[in-house]
């Protein structure tokens, strides 16, 4: 079973080290016996090129290259917005899922456009929110650990990913939800990377992308890390 992988400005929208999301996501597709491919697109490429694609993943970057990356992508948003109404896995994590809203009003007063795929708006402001986060989600039965580096405020993420916080800050000031979610596409700023960090949540797309192909595999340290990981916020 072949599964196709686009890993979008694998080079502009690479803090963090959350290209270990699409690393890692790779490493256990082909544990389990899957022939795996990734496209890593950016500046100068076609970004979506007709390819059916399994997984579209995004990471993030300061906020002059998430906005370069915005006006790479304004070209090819209808490539974009196709790929979600199908269905296609999509995840944003970090900053870069700002893009997909209406604007992003910027902390030196511009009002920027965003793609439109979606209705939030982002509002920059000038002290960067770090926080650990520990978030649930309806689609899993665990809670997700993470951290934000963000100076983005995110209104109007009418379905949110993650629906209550058990530690951290939400979309903006005062928020109990996280992120943003719509059919298969997930938004969020947690990085970590996000699906190392979280392994059953790297096993619900593991199940999803192999269907009857999928079967329980070990994650190791990765597991033993959660709890910890886990244990150690909760008791803050």
């Amino acid at each position: 079973m072949s599964i196709k992988i686009l890993h979008l400005f694998h080079d502009l929208m690479n803090l963090y080290g959350d290209y270990g999301n699409v690393v890692m996501l790779q490493k256990r597709l082909a544990e389990l016996g899957m022939d795996v491919s990734v496209d890593s697109r950016s500046a100068g490429d076609v970004l979506f090129d007709g390819t059916a694609y399994d997984f579209i993943y995004c990471g993030a970057g300061t906020e002059k290259k998430r906005d370069k990356a915005l006006g790479l992508l304004m070209a090819e948003k209808d490539a974009l917005k196709k790929e979600i109404e199908n269905g296609t896995h999509v995840l944003f994590t970090g900053n870069s899922w700002e893009m997909l809203g209406k604007a992003i009003h910027t902390v030196d007063g511009e009002d920027r456009e965003g793609l439109g795929i979606f209705g939030y708006v982002t509002s920059e402001v000038d002290t960067r929110v770090t926080h650990d986060i520990v978030a649930e989600t309806e689609l899993l039965d665990r809670p997700v650990v993470g951290f934000v580096n963000k100076c983005g405020s995110v209104t109007d993420a009418e379905t949110p990913l993650f629906t209550r916080l058990l530690l951290g800050p939400g979309n903006s000031e005062g928020a109990d939800s996280e992120g943003f979610r719509y059919r298969n596409f997930f938004g969020t700023e947690l990085i970590g990377p996000l699906l190392v960090k979280n392994p059953h949540m790297m096993d619900m797309y593991l199940r999803d992308l192999c269907g009857d192909k999928y079967k329980k595999i070990e994650h190791g340290s990765a597991e033993k890390a959660y709890e910890v990981t886990l244990k150690a916020l909760l008791e803050r």
